[in-house]
């Protein structure tokens, strides 16, 4: 099973980010695949990255506003439908 997870996490909202986190470790101790898009300047990359799937190279893209995503669109289908980026 994969699991796409689009985030917003700030400093400011440490109680989500903490929840995010403990449901992300129960979800792949389950098998659930985890790819992280972290979206903005705002983010907490190092919570963002744990809660990726290893490697956390592969499963964590940053990008800078939602219009960036478009730069990740095929890249993320091949990856989700093939296991490979392109």
């Amino acid at each position: 099973m994969l699991l796409v997870v689009f985030a917003n996490c700030s400093h400011t909202v440490r109680h989500f980010c903490y929840s995010s986190h403990q449901a992300a470790l129960r979800a792949k101790r389950s098998g659930i695949h985890m790819i992280v898009l972290g979206v903005g300047g705002w983010t907490d990359e190092s919570e963002l990255r744990a809660i990726a799937s290893f490697p956390q190279t592969r499963n964590y893209i940053r990008v800078r506003n939602y219009a960036d995503l478009r730069n990740f669109a095929d890249r993320l289908t091949d990856y989700i439908c093939n296991g490979e980026p392109s």
